[in-house]
């Protein structure tokens, strides 16, 4: 998958990956406005995307065949 970011990602922004039990799958430090993962590992399902960074929290879900 590829995360975008509006703006440059502010120090210390970390990106997280859980499934639907809420278990800690895949987590990265954010750099860069664009992020690729592969989740070409991970079982098919419904995943959710938390980013967290100094101002704010966001949160989206994916879903991989």
């Amino acid at each position: 998958i590829t995360i975008e970011t509006s703006t440059p990602p502010q120090k210390n922004t970390l990106l997280t990956i859980y499934n639907l039990n809420g278990q800690q799958i895949i987590q990265r430090q954010v750099t860069e406005q664009t992020t690729v993962i592969d989740v070409g590992v991970l079982p098919s399902g419904v995943y959710v995307v938390r980013m967290v960074w100094e101002k704010g929290v966001q949160v989206g879900k994916f879903v991989k065949k």
